[in-house]
């Protein structure tokens, strides 16, 4: 089968990207003709197709104010990205199906007119709550708390709840994105079939307006060699993930100042990283260790010495490839009751779930593997069994490909 992979990233920027390049590497090894398109990045993996790929988009505010005024065009109705891959289309052939993953600001629904023009079926796995809440996470970035506004009030509810970064101006940005795609792009009766990594995240597009008879819910998968697992009680408590409000590294070091007998560590990078260092700096948290970005061989060698990793989501995560990836480290996993994170876990048995943004009990199930050894061992044991079952690569592939062939 020759199959397009759609997203706006092809280099590891999060959690998506990483679970799109592992996808296009099994799909290879199944004998499929895979195709790409995206946009440039440095950082980019190879692609046969680079050369179509579509100019780097860049909302930062470092961005002279010109740039960010074409960026801010560009999230409504993107005819260059749209042009770009009717271009790819016409020069490599038109593949038997496309596979949208995240597309709805920088490549924008209006690359899906030439996937329709070509009567090509389309099949998206979502990664984030796009096609029912403008800012696509289903949390407010000004009050950082989860918000429901759009589910309630539609796509202009940005517009008084500003929860685009705080900011009027990228609130109504994200509210003309909504309303193009919603007169002009159509991504939710273009899109044939949703995959939704999570139960939770397939009932919640359901209530937001997708019809649940194109709604499936398929968890992701993890290979079995991504990382040797380790044996050992491991040495500290671990925060790994990008350092953002919802990701609930606020209630990590909350809890880690609770428990000044547990080492911690925290694994990542992000807007509030210079916070996070100042924070240990200023409250004299010694057992706390700011790491930053890490990568390859490094980060996986932290996850094996740590005695339990930490995922305190504080939004609707849809899914949690850390917290796979931690089990395939047969490490436990603490995490937040919530979503995603909380259909993966079997509170007691691989890990432990506490109540999202509750300091006290996430330093309380610190304390409980901390003085537990043998308990994290045990539960890491059940993780790996569970990633080696569950979430097997074999099984993530039968599932979708039989998506595909329903749908073609």
């Amino acid at each position: 089968m020759k199959i397009l992979l759609i997203n706006k990233f092809y280099h590891l920027a999060g959690g998506t990207e990483r679970y799109l390049i592992e996808w296009e590497a099994l799909l290879r090894s199944r004998g499929h003709d895979v195709m790409t398109f995206s946009m440039r990045h440095p950082e980019n993996f190879p692609s046969r197709q680079e050369r179509f790929f579509m100019e780097r988009v860049r909302f930062d505010a470092g961005q002279p104010r010109g740039a960010r005024l074409r960026a801010a065009a560009h999230s409504v109705w993107s005819r260059k990205a749209a042009e770009r891959l009717t271009e790819l289309l016409k020069a490599q052939g038109a593949p038997d199906i496309a596979h949208l993953h995240s597309f709805m600001y920088q490549l924008t629904p209006a690359i899906l007119g030439p996937l329709v023009a070509r009567r090509m079926p389309i099949v998206q796995t979502c990664h984030d709550y796009a096609h029912i809440c403008v800012n696509q996470h289903l949390y407010n970035h000004r009050l950082n708390r989860l918000c429901e506004e759009c589910l309630r009030r539609g796509r202009l509810a940005p517009l008084w709840s500003r929860c685009i970064k705080g900011s009027f101006a990228q609130s109504a940005a994200g509210c003309v994105a909504g309303c193009a795609d919603a007169l002009f792009g159509r991504s939710r009766s273009k899109v044939r079939r949703f995959i939704t990594p999570s139960d939770f995240m397939r009932r919640k597009m359901i209530e937001g307006g997708l019809p649940a008879r194109r709604v499936f819910h398929e968890r992701h998968f993890i290979r079995p060699d991504w990382v040797a697992p380790s044996q050992s009680p491991g040495e500290y408590i671990l925060f790994m993930g990008r350092l953002v409000p919802q990701k609930g590294i606020g209630a990590f070091l909350d809890a880690a100042a609770l428990a000044p007998e547990v080492p911690c560590k925290v694994a990542g990078t992000g807007a509030l990283e210079p916070a996070a260092r100042a924070r240990v700096r200023e409250e004299n948290l010694r057992h706390v260790e700011v790491l930053g970005h890490c990568e390859g061989p490094q980060l996986l060698e932290i996850v094996r010495g740590a005695r339990a990793v930490v995922v305190p989501s504080e939004w609707y995560e849809p899914f949690s490839l850390v917290i796979l990836e931690a089990m395939a480290a047969a490490r436990p996993v603490i995490a937040s009751r919530i979503a995603g994170p909380a259909e993966i876990l079997s509170h007691g048995s691989d890990g432990l779930l506490v109540p999202p943004g509750s300091a006290e009990e996430l330093a309380a199930a610190f304390r409980t593997l901390w003085r537990d050894p043998a308990r994290a061992v045990e539960m890491g044991r059940r993780g790996l069994e569970k990633t080696r079952t569950l979430y097997a690569p074999d099984g993530h592939y039968r599932r979708l490909m039989r998506h595909f062939e329903e749908v073609l």
